[in-house]
């Protein structure tokens, strides 16, 4: 009976630690992947600044219609002529000004359609730069995640390797104690040797594992003991060298980037050239002025 209990009694514990290991959390690639996207500081620098490129645009498109201007004024005078006093006032108390100009431009070589469209052209550059960090945080997450799990294999193998030695050196000690020779204590040497050795490459791959943990950690804000999951085996493309450039030069962001900042110097030509030339602009207005009512002495 007491045997029986204590049977019982392990098999809970292993139930329960099971039931532990089972709850815990694995994550994926993908996990990893989205957890870097919405918590990385220079995708949110570059998200902001695709923001400010658009408020730009709506600043640059300001200058291409036409612009009203108001104004306004009230004068208090504070004493009356003639100064000894008199049977009038010789000026106003009061005088108020107000006017309306309304200012479009007609030609400024150039220079202002321009810069509207070097506004929309760096619109884009800021959504290819967006798409570029993204694009290389998602390699740096991928090639950190990998290398926690090359360092949890070299873990484990340096480790079966260790057992591996101590088991020879075991064997080399039984056979040291039983043939004292020259021989034997050669080999119980070399075995000492490679145990120490394989210890040093334990210790040096835990430390391994943890810096690439750490560093996944640093990428996506995930536990440092986080345990993931081995993705599955990708397959070979199907398309060769020469067509994997081609789609490299075709879809890219960072090279479709590099080809609007061409433009973006084109136009920036256009924007000086204009600069020596004369402005042409049609403006009109519709002043306002009068002097309150006053009476008179």
């Amino acid at each position: 009976m007491k045997s029986s209990g204590i049977a019982i009694v392990a098999l809970l514990l292993i139930l329960i630690v099971t039931t532990a290991f089972g709850d815990e959390k694995q994550y994926t690639l993908q996990d990893a992947y989205a957890a870097a996207l919405g918590t990385n500081e220079n995708i949110k620098i570059t998200e902001e600044g695709v923001v400010q490129a658009d408020s730009t645009i709506d600043q640059a498109r300001a200058y291409i219609f036409p612009h009203l201007t108001a104004n306004a004024g009230n004068t208090w005078y504070n004493q009356t002529l003639p100064p000894n006093g008199g049977s009038f006032l010789f000026q106003p108390l009061e005088q108020f000004q107000a006017g309306l100009v309304l200012t479009q431009l007609l030609y400024t070589g150039g220079r202002t359609l321009a810069a509207y469209r070097t506004a929309k052209t760096l619109g884009e550059v800021s959504r290819t730069q967006l798409t570029t960090a993204q694009q290389d945080m998602l390699m740096n997450v991928a090639n950190a995640y990998y290398e926690v799990l090359k360092s949890q294999r070299l873990v484990d193998v340096s480790k079966d390797s260790l057992s591996r030695m101590e088991h020879y050196k075991k064997v080399t000690e039984r056979v040291a104690s039983t043939r004292k020779n020259k021989a034997s204590m050669s080999d119980l040497l070399r075995a000492k040797t490679l145990v120490s050795q394989a210890g040093i490459f334990v210790v040096t791959a835990q430390d391994r594992l943890k810096i690439a943990r750490l560093k996944l950690s640093l990428l996506t804000r995930l536990p440092e003991n986080a345990v993931i999951m081995e993705p599955r085996p990708q397959e070979k493309p199907a398309e060769g060298l020469d067509r994997l450039k081609a789609l490299a030069l075709e879809h890219r962001d960072d090279y479709a980037g590099a080809l609007l900042n061409q433009n973006v110097a084109d136009e920036n030509i256009t924007i000086v050239r204009g600069a020596h030339l004369p402005q042409v602009y049609a403006e009109g207005g519709d002043p306002v002025s009068g002097f309150p009512p006053c009476d008179h002495h």
